[in-house]
């Protein structure tokens, strides 16, 4: 978003010689910034701020694996190898350095993208900033809605679940990733998903798709 930019090249650059190819969403954006103009970044939306949701519902077909990102985080540089270890080791399943898990209409945080995290086991709703989903998921995000823009969490979490696949944490130490603070009021936690019902949006969204 533009009121995170330029602060946010950061994390575009944490992943340049770890991917092919990153797509962007610039949402809010009137034109494309000099800066990202490279041949390994392809923007799928520049214009209307249509949301989080966006990196799901312009992502073009891809063969390979696709890991999403947020704006405010910078990643280490074993970032990508790390998933694949962890994906090579486990097999068929998505994973996240965030999560929750639903049950009896509460949510517990498992896993902070943040903060030490040891758990490694299964997951409802992953963080959709620090999420990998295998190649052999292509098309899946054909099943995000486009409306509500938010939460994009969900949405992934309700996916798996329809689909009988699993989300796994991933382990990290606190400092893995590094926060990028953007300006006050403008994460998605502070405009809107912390005044949220997510047991009840959860079973709302897969009652849905």
């Amino acid at each position: 978003m533009p009121d995170r930019y330029p602060r946010s090249l950061s994390c575009v650059m944490s992943l340049k010689d770890q991917v092919e190819k990153l797509y962007l969403c610039l949402n809010g954006f009137n034109d494309i910034p000099e800066e990202l103009k490279e041949d390994w970044l392809e923007v799928v939306h520049v214009g209307e701020n249509i949301g989080a949701v966006g990196r799901y519902t312009k992502l073009p077909e891809i063969d390979g694996h696709l890991i999403s990102c947020d704006d405010d985080l910078i990643y280490p540089q074993t970032y990508v190898s790390d998933f694949l270890k962890r994906y090579e080791k486990e097999g068929a399943c998505m994973l996240s350095h965030h999560g929750k898990i639903v049950k009896n209409n509460r949510i517990r945080n498992l896993s902070h993208c943040l903060r030490d995290s040891v758990y490694t086991g299964p997951l409802d709703i992953p963080g959709a900033g620090v999420l990998f989903v295998p190649f052999e998921l292509n098309g899946w995000n054909k099943m995000v809605l486009g409306s509500p823009k938010n939460p994009t969490d969900i949405y992934v979490g309700c996916i798996a679940k329809k689909m009988s696949y699993r989300i796994l944490s991933m382990a990290h130490q606190e400092g893995y990733l590094e926060y990028v603070d953007p300006p006050e009021g403008t994460t998605i936690w502070d405009q809107e998903t912390q005044y949220q019902d997510i047991p009840h949006i959860f079973e709302e969204i897969l009652n849905r798709i």
